[in-house]
């Protein structure tokens, strides 16, 4: 696969990588066409997850779901995340960061 070598896509990449779902985004795998028809057939938005059948099993895929795939965990069981900061404060940040 040839990799776009635009300094944003790399810097999208770079801050990515300093992320714990980063490796969630190398993951491939080779998945039969029939089980991708499946999904695509099955697949809807129930309340909170999203629910679909696949070899005549049920599946539901919620936010706690996303977080156990991902390895995306509290920092202090106790408290809630906090929100994120604005726009502008990424942004000063990153370029203070790589020295743009």
């Amino acid at each position: 696969m040839k990799r776009p070598k635009e300094p944003t896509y790399q810097l999208v990449l770079d801050a990515l990588a300093l992320t714990t779902c980063y490796p969630a985004f190398l993951i491939t795998v080779d998945v039969l066409v029939i089980y991708i028809h499946q999904f695509w057939d099955t697949v809807n938005k129930h309340d909170s997850s999203y629910q679909f059948k696949i070899d005549n099993k049920r599946f539901a895929v919620n936010v706690e779901v996303f977080r156990e795939i991902l390895n995306i965990c509290l920092r202090i069981p106790s408290q809630e995340f906090a929100d994120p900061p604005f726009e502008e404060e990424t942004l000063a940040f990153i370029k203070k960061t790589w020295s743009f």
